[in-house]
């Protein structure tokens, strides 16, 4: 196989396992505080990363100090990616937040024009643009029923983008699997810092077994993700991320009785066009040059 077809296969792995892991945090956040589930879900994912690089004899420290700084910008970039994310998930339909998230292979396009130094014409600069307008379309500003929610879900994608990016340039001797850990280690942390502030609530053994199930979906959306970006192209692996939209719309409606408005469909079609439009286009120059 091709380094972008293990790419595009890797990526729709780890979209999976992050759809799934929304769901069942979306589940659990009616009933328990955002930062306790989000500590608790770290708690079963850390051990279980640790657990596979000592069985895989990753090697753990030693890393340059370029390599630690790429590790730990990204994380950064994941922590607030996490917290943005998943409040908007809290309050806003899982195909709603799924639907602005489509736009991330479009603005990580214009983020590797402008940071990776990509060539990118002005078709695909005004399939960009449209996209963006599509995020409106689902977001509805100033309209009824409007959440500012939703710009939560807008600034998750900005940290997400430079997540991305960070990815991209991060060394390539720097194993996927410890670039996990120093993640999931630097969001669990975070949420564990803001437990003495909570009003902790017991949970049920259902509630655990969520939890154990996140944390597994996770680990998973962690891992593939950081392989695909790292080892196919970047233009092509991040147009598979629309494969959320299928598996939000899906789940949505069989966990949560939840069907995505006429205006969230809309403005996710426009977002997905573009992104292939966008995409045919850099297949179109690549082939012409």
């Amino acid at each position: 196989m091709t380094d972008n077809a293990k790419g595009v296969i890797f990526m729709m792995i780890g979209i999976l396992g992050f759809v799934v892991n929304d769901s069942f945090m979306k589940a659990l956040f009616s009933d328990y505080p955002l930062f306790q589930i989000i500590f608790l879900r770290g708690m079963f994912c850390v051990p279980l990363l640790m657990a596979v690089i000592l069985y895989k004899h990753v090697r753990m420290t030693r890393y340059p100090r370029q390599s630690w700084g790429f590790m730990l910008l990204r994380a950064g970039a994941e922590v607030m990616a996490t917290i943005c994310f998943l409040s908007a998930l809290k309050h806003l339909p899982l195909p709603n937040v799924t639907a602005i998230i489509q736009i991330l292979p479009l603005t990580i396009t214009m983020a590797a024009a402008l940071f990776l130094k990509e060539p990118v014409g002005i078709r695909r600069w005004t399939a960009i643009i449209i996209g963006f307008i599509g995020v409106m379309i689902v977001i509805k500003p100033g309209a009824e029923g409007f959440s500012l929610y939703s710009f939560y879900a807008v600034l998750s994608v900005v940290f997400v983008t430079i997540r991305e990016i960070v990815t991209r340039k991060m060394p390539q001797d720097v194993p996927s699997l410890m670039v996990t850990l120093v993640t999931a280690l630097s969001v669990t942390l975070l949420s564990g810092v803001t437990l003495p502030f909570l009003v902790f609530q017991p949970m049920d053994g259902a509630a655990i077994l969520l939890v154990m199930a996140a944390a597994l979906a996770i680990f998973f959306g962690y891992l593939f993700s950081i392989m695909a970006m790292r080892i196919g192209e970047i233009s092509l692996v991040s147009q598979f991320r629309y494969t959320a939209m299928i598996w939000a719309i899906l789940l949505g409606y069989l966990v949560f009785n939840d069907l995505p408005a006429p205006h969230t469909l809309v403005g996710s079609a426009i977002i997905v066009a573009s992104g292939i439009y966008a995409f045919h286009r850099k297949r179109v120059r690549q082939a012409a040059s």
